[in-house]
């Protein structure tokens, strides 16, 4: 798989009040990250899951903990696939 690395700065006093390593840090906004892109439509669960660095099972137990639904599908979008369905 490739990859691009991606660079940013964060001042020091920022960092120390945090107190997280650097490390922690990348952890953590990558799962955030991960998870804003997941409910804003632009990856998908699997893609989310592969971006945070978690396993897909791993991140749905992420998403449980903050109260993120692990379907995004709302009850229009259902019913309208129903309809599909059952006009086949």
């Amino acid at each position: 798989m490739e990859t691009q690395k991606i660079e940013i700065e964060i001042p020091v006093h920022i960092m120390s009040a945090m107190h997280k390593s650097g490390e922690e840090l990348i952890k953590q906004m990558k799962i955030f990250t991960a998870v804003n892109l997941y409910l804003s439509l632009e990856l998908s669960l699997e893609m989310a899951a592969e971006f945070s660095g978690q396993s897909k099972w791993d991140f749905e137990k992420i998403l449980a903990k903050n109260k993120v639904p692990i379907s995004l599908i709302n009850f229009d979008d259902y019913k309208s696939e129903l309809n599909v369905i059952s006009n086949l």
